[in-house]
């Protein structure tokens, strides 16, 4: 057998020298021993139980293929190994998906990678600047700084040597978790930016509009030093917990995460800090219950979060939190930043890199389940953003519990586990948790709250938590609002000149393209761009010196890499075939292939770039003006003043700003101003407030009757606000941010809306025409639970929408309340009647209740009015069938058929209740007259034939 070892060492040290270094003067244990395959190739027979093979099988090539069905044909992302075995695997991927980014080898065994290296020829993974090797200890942070571009913005794989796995579970199978985790991590930051990152990028800057009420964290460093801090989070055992957690108040600074909100005031307990991340507006139900009122806690919010938080949240102080990211590193040179929070892939996260901001100690944790501790739901009761059924949709794996035992769950929850445990393994401090149930988190000790109660949270703090984040606001220096604007300013600028250098390339492009097809069509022999005419290679060196111009201004791209991260993914595809493509030929092809990568790029930034402008201009402009009218605000508290300033701060929806503005003025000025009392009432409904909105709404139609266009118009705004809730996430039966068990919630904001305006917009009734539908294939396919949740809301409407009755009657009939159903018809069509539907939907449920005669005469009607009803008749000639009262049916039938004359069928079911009859003469009469209509009639032409054969018996009997 060949050896390749000093073939192979020699190209490490080449091509890998830190890795040759390392490797050159290691003694290596042998692992097993090598054997020829019948196929030819070498294989491993290792030491350990019963010498399996480190191959599947006697041709370890074939048993490789499996990893091309797992990495399709046309992939272009990461593929990463735990184990590479002998290196057939490696070998293989990078020989059959060539457009792979990128190749990422972990073999913790280096006795194993002697092995390999002695027993093949590595050179083609070696050699190729696609793959990496990580041999012996993994490095992980560098394996996640290899891993993270492609992992990000396009698909990753994990692949498996399973026989290492066996050989050695404990050095892989941690191995293969650790990576997973690493790359579950990635994916969902990645994935979430690419299909997010637009939404990142505005969420930012419309946070930053509340620049001047903003506190940087960096004010609460060391506030609490020394003193217990409970982080509370909403997994199910916070709701064993909310009693002992109520006598730790004022023991403690209480960081709640926002899910946790709820429970926590419901039991009577007010946090100290609310931590909240989200960047979705749903995250605004969270504290919606609680927007209009007035609460001690300050919210220590990201600056990605949901604007809508922000704008409504009644905190006391608001507190921005930047985590390390690429993306807003402009922002934070501007602000003069001094702070960032620890990694916040959680809300939970967010609330342990502020404890660690404080400096308490020790630091608790309760209601961090990071499992599934409950069959029912995944939060604890009382929290309103919450699924019920925890069953994870992937993997499940059980890990150690708290209470002892192994506790469901899966990599989603791993890796948030994982998050934590890197943070404790690098911070000071005790961390302790006192969570009743979940999953063990390395780094803490477990205890129970009331043993940590009596431990170290007997006394209460010497000062009040609020008193003291008072104190460290008061001595606050406020965010440089001004030198920030000039910073945004020249970023404008900078953008709006690179638009004009883009503008020129991707102008210039097509036309280099069109003189290139020209010239290769002329067969004409280009190696090189020297060879190109001489006015064609001067227009494209122009172009590149534009584009290699734009390329320079780095920082500034990442400004605006949310914008761009879709595009990156696919540059890198184009990039990585491109190279080949020149390293293979023909050159035009290759310039013309890299150029049209070149203008997609280039029109991705340019779009990129008008964005930038937009958005960053709208916050200097917010910025600017409110400085101006807060100013004059200041000056004289006029009321001229104080409108222009409610009005501002209510068109650019700052609802907590407005409504200090708007309660500052003396009472007068409410009783001589409609439209301050019109925009009170906006700022209070906007809060959720619809009481005291109605008020002002009033006062001030009483001021000036012209007031009501302006109400009406906010109403709809508002109204469209939460249909985009309902369309969102408001759908029963569906996966995802559906949360249908707060349509009621959202549909009766609409209402309340809706009341105070008069009038019922077009666009509540298309989303009840919508669920309408929805309900009915519901109740069709007998999932009555989606129709009811779905109907529960619109009950609200039953005098705007006449529909929600007769949706009501048919919900009480799927549900088995047929007399219900029958009385609510009763009174619909009594009061609204007309509908030939509804008549036949009362006639159905009369007959189902026995009433014959009754159901028959309202049948009769129903038919008048719409003749499409009939079909009805058609299901009672069944019912009268089943029962056989076949001449009774045939009645039924021939009423369905005389109404729908295009109705076969029911021609078909005469034919059937004569031939049940024993009377063939009729039977074939009336399949005659379906045929007549239709020759191709299957069931016709059977039943002629049944009706043919039954005739034939007859004669036969009569001779």
């Amino acid at each position: 057998m060949k050896n390749y070892w000093q073939a192979n060492m020699d190209l490490l040290k080449q091509y890998e020298p830190e890795l040759h270094g390392r490797l050159k003067d290691v003694h290596f244990e042998s692992v097993g021993d090598f054997f020829q395959t019948p196929a030819g190739d070498v294989s491993l027979r290792y030491h350990g139980c019963n010498n399996r093979l480190f191959a599947y099988g006697n041709d370890p090539w074939q048993d490789c293929a499996g990893h091309l069905q797992t990495v399709e044909k046309g992939a272009t992302g990461l593929v990463v190994f735990v184990g590479m075995g002998l290196g057939y695997g490696p070998l293989t991927l990078l020989r059959e998906r060539q457009e792979l980014g990128r190749i990422i080898i972990l073999e913790p065994s280096t006795d194993l990678f002697f092995a390999a290296m002695s027993a093949l020829d590595l050179e083609p993974l070696i050699t190729s600047k696609q793959v990496l090797f990580q041999i012996g200890g993994i490095d992980f942070e560098k394996f996640e700084l290899d891993a993270y571009r492609l992992a990000s913005i396009d698909d990753s794989h994990v692949l498996r040597h399973a026989p290492s796995f066996q050989w050695r579970p404990d050095l892989y199978e941690s191995l293969n978790e650790q990576a997973y985790m690493i790359l579950n991590k990635i994916n969902a930051s990645g994935g979430t930016t690419r299909r997010w990152g637009p939404t990142f990028f505005r969420n930012r800057l419309t946070y930053l509009k509340r620049l001047r009420s903003l506190n940087e964290i960096d004010l609460l460093h060391g506030a609490f030093k020394g003193m217990p801090a409970m982080l509370v989070a909403a997994g199910p055992s916070l709701t064993q917990s909310l009693g002992e957690l109520k006598k730790v108040k004022n023991h403690c600074v209480i960081i709640a995460a926002d899910s946790a909100l709820a429970p926590l005031l419901e039991a009577g307990i007010i946090p100290d800090f609310v931590t909240s991340i989200d960047f979705l507006d749903l995250n605004i139900e969270k504290l919606a219950p609680y927007l209009s009122g007035e609460w001690d806690f300050s919210l220590v919010s990201m600056v990605k979060q949901a604007p809508i938080v922000n704008q409504r949240c009644p905190a006391r102080h608001i507190f921005a939190a930047f985590p390390e990211d690429r993306s807003h590193d402009w922002v934070i040179q501007a602000l003069g930043v001094k702070r960032y929070v620890a990694t916040a892939s959680s809300v939970a996260h967010l609330s342990l890199g502020l404890a660690l901001i404080l400096e308490a100690e020790p630091v608790f944790l309760v209601g961090q389940d990071l499992s599934f501790t409950s069959a029912e739901e995944d939060h604890a009761k009382g929290t309103i953003i919450m699924k019920t059924g925890t069953e994870p949709e992937h993997e499940v794996f059980y890990v150690k519990s708290i209470n002892g035992g192994k506790v469901k769950t899966d990599r989603q929850l791993m890796s948030l586990q994982s998050i934590f445990e890197d943070i404790f393994a690098k911070a000071p401090g005790q961390f302790i948790n006192v969570s009743a149930a979940g999953a063990h988190i390395q780094g803490t000790r477990v205890m129970t709250l009331a043993a940590a109660r009596q431990e170290y949270m007997v006394d209460e703090l010497p000062v009040p938590v609020s008193d003291v984040v008072d104190r460290c606001v008061a001595k606050s220096i406020p965010f440089p609002v001004e030198d920030f604007c000039r910073t945004c300013e020249m970023n404008i600028t900078l953008a709006r000149k690179l638009t004009g250098k883009l503008d020129s390339s991707l102008t210039m492009t097509p036309e280099v393209v069109a003189s290139l097809k020209v010239i290769g069509k002329e067969d004409r022999a280009i190696k090189a761009m020297g060879d190109l005419p001489d006015s064609l290679m001067r227009k494209l060196l122009k172009v590149d010196a534009i584009n290699c111009e734009v390329d320079k201004e780095q920082e500034f791209w990442q400004q605006v890499l949310e914008l761009t991260y879709n595009s990156l993914s696919e540059n890198d595809v184009r990039n990585a075939r491109n190279t080949k493509l020149k390293e293979q030929g023909p050159y035009l092809r290759w310039l013309l292939a890299e150029l049209d990568r070149i203008d997609l790029v280039n029109r991705e930034r340019r779009q990129a770039l008008m964005t930038y402008r937009a958005e960053v201009g709208a916050l200097v402009g917010f910025l600017k003006q409110e400085k101006v009218l807060i100013g004059r605000y200041e000056k004289k508290k006029s009321l001229q003043a104080t409108l222009d300033l409610a009005r501002f701060y209510t068109d650019n929806h700052v609802y907590q700003q407005a409504k200090k503005i708007v309660r500052s003025g003396p009472a007068e000025f409410h009783g001589q101003s409609a439209e301050l009392n019109v925009l009170t009432g906006n700022t209070w409904a906007a809060l959720l407030d619809y009481e005291q909105a109605g008020k002002f709404w009033q006062q001030a139609v009483v001021i000036a009757e012209a007031s009501q266009k302006a109400i009406s118009q906010f109403c709809r705004e508002q109204i469209a606000l939460w249909l985009g809730f309902v369309e969102r996430y408001g759908n029963a039966g569906e996966k995802g941010d559906n949360f249908p068990h707060l349509l009621p919630v959202w549909l009766g904001r609409i209402f309340q809306l809706v009341e105070q305006d008069g009038n019922l917009p077009a666009e509540v009734r298309v989303m009840w025409e919508n669920h309408f539908g929805r309900i009915r294939t519901w109740l069709d396919e007998g999932d009555v639970a989606a129709a009811r949740i779905t109907f529960t809301g619109w009950r609200l409407f039953q005098s705007w929408i006449t529909e929600i009755d007769f949706c009501r009657a048919l919900l009480l009939s799927g549900e088995g309340e047929r007399e219900a159903a029958r009385q609510c018809m009763e009174e619909l069509n009594a009061r609204e009647p007309g509908s030939g539907e509804w008549i036949a939907f009362q006639a159905r449920l009369t007959l189902e209740q026995g009433k014959f005669d009754q159901g028959i005469s309202l049948l009769q009607k129903a038919v008048a009015l719409d003749p499409l009803q009939a079909k009805l008749w058609g299901e009672l000639g069944d019912v009268l069938v089943a029962d056989g009262d076949l001449e009774s049916a045939v009645l039924a039938y021939e009423r369905c058929f005389l109404a729908l004359p295009h109705y076969l069928i029911a021609l078909n079911k005469i034919g059937d209740c004569y031939l049940l009859a024993k009377q063939p003469q009729p039977a074939m009469a009336a399949y005659d007259a379906v045929l007549a209509k239709d020759p191709a009639d299957t069931w016709a032409r059977d039943g002629k034939r049944k009706a043919d054969e039954m005739m034939g018996k007859i004669s036969d009997r009569k001779d």
